[in-house]
Protein backbone atom coordinates (compact mmCIF):
# COMPACT_ATOMS: atom_id res chain seq x y z
CA UNK A 1 0.00 0.00 0.00
CA UNK A 2 1.51 3.34 -1.13
CA UNK A 3 1.72 6.22 1.64
CA UNK A 4 -0.80 8.12 0.31
CA UNK A 5 -3.80 5.42 0.35
CA UNK A 6 -1.82 4.62 4.16
CA UNK A 7 -2.83 8.08 4.65
CA UNK A 8 -6.54 7.82 3.51
CA UNK A 9 -7.05 4.54 5.57
CA UNK A 10 -5.58 5.96 8.78
CA UNK A 11 -7.33 10.05 8.31
CA UNK A 12 -10.83 7.83 8.09
CA UNK A 13 -10.51 6.17 11.46
CA UNK A 14 -8.87 9.50 13.00
CA UNK A 15 -12.40 11.34 11.57
CA UNK A 16 -14.53 8.85 13.35
CA UNK A 17 -12.58 9.01 16.62
CA UNK A 18 -12.43 13.48 16.11
CA UNK A 19 -16.21 12.83 16.09
CA UNK A 20 -16.76 10.53 18.95
CA UNK A 21 -14.98 13.10 21.24
CA UNK A 22 -17.36 16.26 20.27
CA UNK A 23 -18.65 17.68 23.27
CA UNK A 24 -21.99 18.05 21.17
CA UNK A 25 -22.17 14.32 20.36
CA UNK A 26 -24.58 11.67 22.25
CA UNK A 27 -21.21 9.78 22.89
CA UNK A 28 -19.94 12.61 24.93
CA UNK A 29 -23.33 12.90 27.13
CA UNK A 30 -23.89 11.42 29.93
CA UNK A 31 -27.41 9.16 30.19
CA UNK A 32 -29.76 9.80 33.18
CA UNK A 33 -30.09 6.60 35.40
CA UNK A 34 -33.47 5.56 37.02
CA UNK A 35 -33.22 3.92 40.40
CA UNK A 36 -32.72 0.52 39.44
CA UNK A 37 -29.70 1.31 37.70
CA UNK A 38 -31.18 1.59 34.04
CA UNK A 39 -29.89 3.79 31.69
CA UNK A 40 -32.86 6.16 30.74
CA UNK A 41 -31.67 7.51 26.76
CA UNK A 42 -32.71 10.29 24.98
CA UNK A 43 -35.82 9.72 22.84
CA UNK A 44 -35.05 11.46 18.96
CA UNK A 45 -37.27 13.39 16.92
CA UNK A 46 -36.83 11.21 13.56
CA UNK A 47 -37.64 7.86 14.79
CA UNK A 48 -39.79 7.30 17.87
CA UNK A 49 -37.88 4.02 18.44
CA UNK A 50 -36.38 2.30 21.38
CA UNK A 51 -32.86 2.95 22.75
CA UNK A 52 -29.59 1.76 20.98
CA UNK A 53 -29.04 -0.11 24.44
CA UNK A 54 -32.08 -1.92 24.21
CA UNK A 55 -33.03 -2.65 20.24
CA UNK A 56 -29.77 -4.78 20.60
CA UNK A 57 -31.14 -8.33 19.62
CA UNK A 58 -28.97 -11.69 20.09
CA UNK A 59 -29.19 -12.28 16.20
CA UNK A 60 -30.38 -9.99 13.48
CA UNK A 61 -30.75 -9.84 9.56
CA UNK A 62 -30.34 -6.97 7.41
CA UNK A 63 -30.29 -6.61 3.37
CA UNK A 64 -29.05 -3.46 1.68
CA UNK A 65 -29.85 -3.45 -2.05
CA UNK A 66 -27.24 -0.60 -3.42
CA UNK A 67 -25.88 1.49 -6.20
CA UNK A 68 -22.49 2.02 -6.85
CA UNK A 69 -21.35 4.92 -9.75
CA UNK A 70 -18.39 4.30 -10.34
CA UNK A 71 -14.72 5.45 -12.34
CA UNK A 72 -11.85 2.92 -13.31
CA UNK A 73 -8.46 4.09 -13.54
CA UNK A 74 -5.54 1.83 -14.05
CA UNK A 75 -3.57 -0.75 -16.84
CA UNK A 76 -4.95 -3.72 -18.07
CA UNK A 77 -2.41 -6.37 -20.19
CA UNK A 78 -3.98 -8.79 -22.16
CA UNK A 79 -1.10 -11.25 -24.11
CA UNK A 80 1.73 -8.99 -22.86
CA UNK A 81 0.37 -5.54 -24.27
CA UNK A 82 -0.35 -3.31 -21.57
CA UNK A 83 -2.48 -0.56 -22.27
CA UNK A 84 -4.16 2.60 -19.98
CA UNK A 85 -7.20 2.44 -18.86
CA UNK A 86 -9.54 5.28 -18.23
CA UNK A 87 -13.36 5.52 -17.73
CA UNK A 88 -14.12 8.76 -15.91
CA UNK A 89 -17.62 9.34 -14.74
CA UNK A 90 -18.88 11.13 -17.49
CA UNK A 91 -18.16 7.77 -19.39
CA UNK A 92 -20.08 5.37 -16.67
CA UNK A 93 -23.01 7.49 -17.05
CA UNK A 94 -22.80 7.11 -20.97
CA UNK A 95 -22.35 3.45 -20.40
CA UNK A 96 -25.59 3.00 -18.05
CA UNK A 97 -27.78 4.60 -20.02
CA UNK A 98 -26.58 3.07 -23.92
CA UNK A 99 -24.89 0.01 -23.11
CA UNK A 100 -25.87 -1.64 -19.62
CA UNK A 101 -27.56 -5.04 -20.05
CA UNK A 102 -27.72 -6.50 -16.33
CA UNK A 103 -26.19 -4.51 -13.21
CA UNK A 104 -26.74 -5.82 -9.28
CA UNK A 105 -24.74 -4.54 -6.10
CA UNK A 106 -26.30 -6.06 -2.43
CA UNK A 107 -25.43 -6.97 0.52
CA UNK A 108 -26.83 -9.44 3.13
CA UNK A 109 -25.22 -9.15 6.99
CA UNK A 110 -26.87 -11.81 9.52
CA UNK A 111 -25.26 -11.31 13.07
CA UNK A 112 -25.61 -13.23 16.10
CA UNK A 113 -23.91 -11.86 19.49
CA UNK A 114 -20.10 -11.42 18.45
CA UNK A 115 -20.36 -13.72 15.41
CA UNK A 116 -21.56 -11.81 11.77
CA UNK A 117 -21.55 -13.25 8.57
CA UNK A 118 -21.45 -10.44 5.71
CA UNK A 119 -22.13 -11.27 1.76
CA UNK A 120 -21.52 -8.25 -0.65
CA UNK A 121 -21.91 -8.74 -3.97
CA UNK A 122 -21.46 -6.62 -6.89
CA UNK A 123 -22.18 -7.76 -10.88
CA UNK A 124 -22.41 -6.00 -14.40
CA UNK A 125 -22.66 -6.65 -17.86
CA UNK A 126 -22.09 -4.04 -20.31
CA UNK A 127 -21.65 -4.45 -24.28
CA UNK A 128 -19.61 -1.48 -24.75
CA UNK A 129 -18.21 -1.82 -28.23
CA UNK A 130 -15.70 0.65 -28.99
CA UNK A 131 -16.69 3.21 -26.44
CA UNK A 132 -13.80 2.79 -24.01
CA UNK A 133 -10.88 4.18 -25.59
CA UNK A 134 -8.35 1.21 -26.62
CA UNK A 135 -10.71 -1.04 -26.01
CA UNK A 136 -13.21 -2.91 -28.92
CA UNK A 137 -14.98 -5.39 -27.03
CA UNK A 138 -16.76 -8.01 -29.66
CA UNK A 139 -18.98 -9.22 -27.10
CA UNK A 140 -20.64 -8.67 -23.58
CA UNK A 141 -18.25 -7.70 -20.77
CA UNK A 142 -18.99 -8.70 -17.77
CA UNK A 143 -17.44 -7.78 -14.43
CA UNK A 144 -18.42 -10.09 -10.79
CA UNK A 145 -17.04 -9.20 -7.28
CA UNK A 146 -18.12 -11.64 -4.46
CA UNK A 147 -17.35 -10.42 -0.73
CA UNK A 148 -18.05 -13.47 1.84
CA UNK A 149 -16.57 -12.72 5.42
CA UNK A 150 -16.59 -13.91 8.95
CA UNK A 151 -16.77 -10.80 11.40
CA UNK A 152 -15.80 -10.65 15.20
CA UNK A 153 -16.78 -8.21 17.64
CA UNK A 154 -13.97 -7.10 19.96
CA UNK A 155 -16.32 -6.37 22.80
CA UNK A 156 -13.87 -4.38 25.19
CA UNK A 157 -12.28 -2.31 22.26
CA UNK A 158 -16.21 -1.29 20.94
CA UNK A 159 -16.98 -0.67 24.87
CA UNK A 160 -14.08 2.27 25.01
CA UNK A 161 -15.39 3.45 21.60
CA UNK A 162 -18.68 3.82 22.47
CA UNK A 163 -19.96 1.10 24.97
CA UNK A 164 -23.59 0.39 24.56
CA UNK A 165 -24.73 3.24 22.97
CA UNK A 166 -23.70 1.40 19.47
CA UNK A 167 -20.53 1.41 18.96
CA UNK A 168 -18.99 -1.64 17.30
CA UNK A 169 -16.00 -2.83 16.20
CA UNK A 170 -15.02 -5.80 14.37
CA UNK A 171 -12.21 -7.58 13.04
CA UNK A 172 -13.20 -10.04 9.36
CA UNK A 173 -11.50 -12.20 7.78
CA UNK A 174 -12.91 -14.34 4.23
CA UNK A 175 -12.31 -13.93 0.69
CA UNK A 176 -12.76 -12.02 -2.81
CA UNK A 177 -14.24 -13.15 -5.83
CA UNK A 178 -13.39 -11.69 -8.94
CA UNK A 179 -14.45 -12.56 -12.33
CA UNK A 180 -13.61 -11.07 -15.73
CA UNK A 181 -15.06 -12.18 -18.85
CA UNK A 182 -15.29 -10.57 -22.28
CA UNK A 183 -13.76 -11.06 -26.05
CA UNK A 184 -11.54 -7.98 -26.61
CA UNK A 185 -9.07 -6.21 -28.75
CA UNK A 186 -6.92 -3.75 -27.70
CA UNK A 187 -4.50 -1.59 -29.35
CA UNK A 188 -1.55 -0.68 -27.81
CA UNK A 189 0.67 2.92 -28.02
CA UNK A 190 2.28 2.39 -31.18
CA UNK A 191 -0.91 1.41 -32.54
CA UNK A 192 -0.59 -2.88 -32.51
CA UNK A 193 -3.55 -4.80 -31.44
CA UNK A 194 -3.96 -7.77 -29.58
CA UNK A 195 -6.95 -9.95 -29.12
CA UNK A 196 -8.07 -11.63 -25.97
CA UNK A 197 -11.04 -13.58 -25.08
CA UNK A 198 -12.72 -15.62 -22.07
CA UNK A 199 -12.35 -15.20 -18.32
CA UNK A 200 -10.38 -14.59 -15.56
CA UNK A 201 -11.86 -16.08 -12.18
CA UNK A 202 -9.59 -15.86 -8.94
CA UNK A 203 -10.33 -15.66 -5.15
CA UNK A 204 -8.51 -13.25 -2.84
CA UNK A 205 -8.11 -13.58 0.76
CA UNK A 206 -8.50 -10.84 2.95
CA UNK A 207 -8.55 -9.78 6.09
CA UNK A 208 -9.70 -6.23 7.81
CA UNK A 209 -11.75 -4.19 10.77
CA UNK A 210 -15.06 -2.54 10.40
CA UNK A 211 -16.04 -0.01 12.56
CA UNK A 212 -19.88 1.50 13.10
CA UNK A 213 -20.16 4.71 15.54
CA UNK A 214 -23.49 6.00 16.22
CA UNK A 215 -23.85 10.47 16.20
CA UNK A 216 -27.24 10.02 17.78
CA UNK A 217 -30.66 8.08 17.42
CA UNK A 218 -31.02 8.89 13.96
CA UNK A 219 -27.07 8.93 12.45
CA UNK A 220 -24.18 6.29 12.00
CA UNK A 221 -21.11 6.80 10.74
CA UNK A 222 -19.84 3.35 9.65
CA UNK A 223 -16.37 2.48 8.10
CA UNK A 224 -14.97 -0.56 6.80
CA UNK A 225 -11.00 -1.66 5.45
CA UNK A 226 -9.19 -4.76 4.27
CA UNK A 227 -6.51 -5.76 2.55
CA UNK A 228 -5.72 -8.86 0.67
CA UNK A 229 -4.26 -10.96 -2.16
CA UNK A 230 -0.75 -11.36 -0.77
CA UNK A 231 0.33 -13.21 -3.93
CA UNK A 232 -1.15 -16.40 -2.79
CA UNK A 233 -1.58 -18.81 -5.27
CA UNK A 234 -3.34 -17.40 -8.34
CA UNK A 235 -4.59 -14.51 -6.10
CA UNK A 236 -3.94 -10.83 -6.34
CA UNK A 237 -0.29 -9.37 -5.51
CA UNK A 238 -2.21 -7.16 -3.63
CA UNK A 239 -5.74 -5.65 -3.27
CA UNK A 240 -7.40 -2.93 -0.52
CA UNK A 241 -10.40 -1.74 0.05
CA UNK A 242 -11.81 1.35 1.87
CA UNK A 243 -15.65 1.80 2.42
CA UNK A 244 -16.78 5.21 4.55
CA UNK A 245 -20.64 5.31 4.79
CA UNK A 246 -23.42 7.54 6.65
CA UNK A 247 -26.58 5.96 7.32
CA UNK A 248 -29.72 7.75 8.79
CA UNK A 249 -32.15 5.72 10.64
CA UNK A 250 -35.60 6.62 9.04
CA UNK A 251 -37.68 3.44 10.30
CA UNK A 252 -37.19 0.72 13.29
CA UNK A 253 -36.70 -1.91 9.55
CA UNK A 254 -35.45 1.12 7.35
CA UNK A 255 -33.01 3.46 7.29
CA UNK A 256 -30.55 5.40 4.28
CA UNK A 257 -26.94 4.85 3.06
CA UNK A 258 -24.89 7.06 1.56
CA UNK A 259 -20.86 6.83 1.33
CA UNK A 260 -17.73 6.32 -0.83
CA UNK A 261 -15.84 3.33 -1.96
CA UNK A 262 -12.28 2.26 -2.82
CA UNK A 263 -11.47 -0.90 -4.54
CA UNK A 264 -7.57 -1.27 -5.39
CA UNK A 265 -6.60 -4.96 -7.47
CA UNK A 266 -3.37 -5.73 -8.70
CA UNK A 267 -3.32 -8.85 -10.31
CA UNK A 268 -0.63 -10.94 -12.40
CA UNK A 269 -0.68 -14.18 -14.20
CA UNK A 270 1.03 -15.95 -17.22
CA UNK A 271 3.68 -15.38 -19.20
CA UNK A 272 5.40 -13.89 -22.53
CA UNK A 273 1.92 -13.80 -25.21
CA UNK A 274 -0.17 -15.23 -22.30
CA UNK A 275 0.39 -12.65 -19.65
CA UNK A 276 -2.86 -10.94 -18.28
CA UNK A 277 -2.27 -7.83 -15.73
CA UNK A 278 -5.03 -6.15 -13.89
CA UNK A 279 -3.82 -3.40 -11.72
CA UNK A 280 -7.02 -1.34 -11.55
CA UNK A 281 -8.74 1.55 -9.00
CA UNK A 282 -12.28 1.01 -9.00
CA UNK A 283 -13.75 4.30 -6.94
CA UNK A 284 -16.96 6.08 -6.46
CA UNK A 285 -20.02 6.96 -4.43
CA UNK A 286 -22.54 4.66 -3.49
CA UNK A 287 -26.38 4.96 -1.88
CA UNK A 288 -28.76 2.22 -0.94
CA UNK A 289 -31.41 1.22 1.58
CA UNK A 290 -31.36 -1.15 4.64
CA UNK A 291 -33.89 -3.41 5.41
CA UNK A 292 -33.78 -5.24 8.84
CA UNK A 293 -35.82 -8.47 9.61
Amino acid sequence: MSSRNAALWWSCFAALLFIQALPGSVLAQEPNWEANGSPIMPVSACWQGCDPCACQRPFSLQFTPYGWFTQMKGDVTIRNQTVRLDVDFDRTWDLIWGDLNFMFFGQLEANYDRWGLLVNGVFASFSPGGKIRRFQFNDDFTQTSLDTVITYELTALSDRLGGCYGARFEVLAGTRFNSLTSDVTVTGPRGNTVNGSGHQDWFDPIVGVRYRLPLNDCWTVQTRGDVGGFNWAEASTFTWNIEVALEYRWRERLSLMAGYRWLDIDRESGQGSMRFAYDVMTSGPMMGLTFRF
